[in-house]
């Protein structure tokens, strides 16, 4: 489907209002309320997608709005801070209804000074998603799915700071804790012939996490830390299928790690380190090796800025295989050209193993953005982008492109 009249006239609209008038990021708006500061922003979306299934072998393209309203409740009292906010996502598919759905956020966190030395921070989520046909467990095979699966996550985070923040040396102790719902999917929801219609297909993607871990930082100069972590974590799935081999396991993990500063054009991090996951059922082979995270930013120019970083690591796996070890590498280049209109463009290069599998997909994701400051609390955007996935199972195989124009605006 090409671009229809309302649709192109939409856009020429929004793209016109960017040229006449090009980012800073915006400076939100607080409102006094009481004891608190209330912050409200707002976000929407026009975009085009001409393959939004990511399937080379069932294309459809549709245009796709968005709104994205954000509302910000928040307090500093002394040295502690709280804050609760919530965001609601709304995803219209012109050309196809069955494929909107409307997201919500909440999250609450607080940073407690309990003393000079002694520092807690909590975070508590809670997330009601979709995830969108094509991605995700449905890669290569959104046609199966009617509609958009709905899932829910809840997750929890406590960090303990022990040692002054301008001491040469102090050490976090965090605990983190995770745990994922789907909506159930049966037979008579998939666009597949109806045999069984007691299995639920989304049963054996619920699972827990919880992970423990420690980091010590210690501080080599004014602008230079060094840092040493180690954390354990256990995964545990809560309804297997019968005869399926249980994805439950086990990780441990440390790493050793540089941050500096070393002059205002240069600044950087650097994380290596070794994993190890071992599976309860010996059907599947224990996973382990090198993890690394690592990131420079590079400003030869107050004005013009390079950012690359790269990583290596192991997430559950999205219905094949026993996990997936993802190894990526981002580029980019912002440049500010005036006062008002700034350009970015990225690259994404990530390859995708699935552990106990044959399949590998290698992804590339380029980007083109320029964004223009509107007035202090308004950001306009237009976006060009282009994804590709090669692998070794054709199916999964796809490339899209999509155009968008933004907007970000707080009150």
């Amino acid at each position: 489907m090409g671009f229809c009249g309302k649709s192109t006239a939409v856009l020429l609209f929004l793209m016109q209002a960017i040229a006449i008038a090009p980012s800073y990021a915006i400076t939100p708006q607080k409102f006094d309320l009481g004891d608190f500061k209330f912050t409200p922003q707002v976000a929407g979306q026009v975009s085009y997608q001409d393959n939004f299934l990511d399937n080379d072998d069932n294309k459809q393209d549709s245009w796709i709005s968005t709104i994205a309203p954000k509302f910000e409740l928040s307090q500093t009292r002394n040295l502690n801070h709280y804050q609760l906010s919530y965001e609601l996502s709304n995803y219209n598919y012109w050309q196809s209804s069955d494929d909107n759905y409307t997201a919500h956020n909440f999250s609450a966190l607080t940073s407690l000074n309990v003393a000079s030395k002694h520092r807690l921070n909590l975070q508590a989520d809670y997330v009601r998603d979709y995830e969108q046909r094509g991605k995700g467990y449905s890669i290569g095979f959104a046609g199966i799915l009617k509609q958009p699966t709905g899932f829910e996550q809840y997750s929890a985070k406590a960090k303990y700071s022990f040692g002054a923040k301008t001491a040469q040396a102090n050490i976090d102790i965090d605990y983190q804790f995770s745990k994922v719902n789907w909506d159930s999917v049966f037979i008579n929801d998939l666009n597949i012939p109806q045999f069984d219609y007691s299995l639920d297909f989304t049963a054996n993607r619920e699972y827990q996490q919880n992970q423990i871990g420690s980091t010590f930082n210690y501080k080599t100069g004014a602008f230079t830390k060094i840092t040493f972590s180690a954390s354990h974590s256990t995964v545990s799935y809560d309804k297997p299928r019968p005869n399926q081999a249980s994805l439950d396991s086990e990780d441990n993990s440390v790493f050793l790690g540089i941050e500096w500063q070393g002059s205002s054009i240069t600044t950087g991090y650097a994380r290596v380190g070794y994993s190890d996951r071992t599976f309860d059922d010996d059907r599947w082979g224990d996973t382990s090796g090198i993890r690394w995270q690592v990131g420079i930013l590079w400003t030869p120019l107050t004005y013009s800025n390079f950012d690359f970083s790269t990583s290596r690591s192991l997430s559950e796996t999205k219905g094949q295989g026993s996990s997936i070890e993802n190894t990526n590498y981002n580029m980019s280049w912002q440049h500010q050209w005036l006062d008002r209109i700034a350009t970015k463009l990225s690259i994404q290069f990530s390859d995708d193993s699935y552990g106990d599998t044959r399949r590998e997909d290698e992804n590339t994701i380029a980007s083109a953005t320029m964004s223009y400051q509107m007035h202090r609390n308004i950001d306009l955007s237009l976006s060009l982008l282009n994804a590709k996935r090669k692998s070794n199972i054709d199916a999964v195989e796809y490339e899209g492109n999509t155009i968008a124009v933004g907007i970000r605006a707080s009150f």
